[in-house]
Parts: C-alpha cells; sequence; structure tokens
C-alpha cells in the first residue's frame, strides 16, 4: 500500500514539475531580456569620454577633410570609345 502511494504521489510531483519548470523558465527569461536592455540603456546614455570624444572628432573631421578622388580619364575615354563603337 506503501509503495502504490508514493509512487502515485511521485506521477502527481512530476505531473507538477514540467509545466512549473516551462514557467520558470520563461520568467528567468524575461529576467535576462529586462538585465540586457537595461544594460543597453546605461550604454547609451553613459557620457564620452574626452578621450573618445576627440578620436571621434579626429575620425570624422579626417573622412569630411579627405581629397574628393579624381575620376580616371582614361579609363572614362576608354570606356567613352567602347561605347561609340558598339
Amino acid at each position: 500500500m506503501r509503495s502504490s502511494v508514493a509512487a502515485i504521489l511521485g506521477i502527481i510531483t512530476l505531473s507538477f514539475a514540467i509545466p512549473a519548470n516551462a514557467q520558470l523558465g520563461d520568467a528567468l527569461r524575461r529576467a535576462q531580456d529586462k538585465a540586457n536592455k537595461v544594460k543597453k540603456a546605461a550604454d547609451i546614455y553613459t557620457s564620452w569620454s574626452p578621450e573618445q570624444e576627440h578620436a571621434l572628432g579626429e575620425a570624422s573631421a579626417a573622412k569630411a577633410c579627405a581629397p574628393a578622388k579624381a575620376p580616371d580619364i582614361a579609363r572614362t575615354r576608354k570606356i567613352a570609345r567602347r561605347e561609340a563603337k558598339d
């Protein structure tokens, strides 16, 4: 009698354990997502150090002030001649 009661209790316990695990797993995933969002927000709203600002300014200025690449005149003429033949 005792072994059958223990077996029935074991089956009932396992039947509740699986759905509980699924619910807890979802809660843990949501908590991890919230933690990632908080970390991302902290990274976005943290002010830059003077060194980071200086490096960004130098890089953008170098890109903006770089001389424009002149077109290759010889290549352009070659293409124009080829198209004129066709």
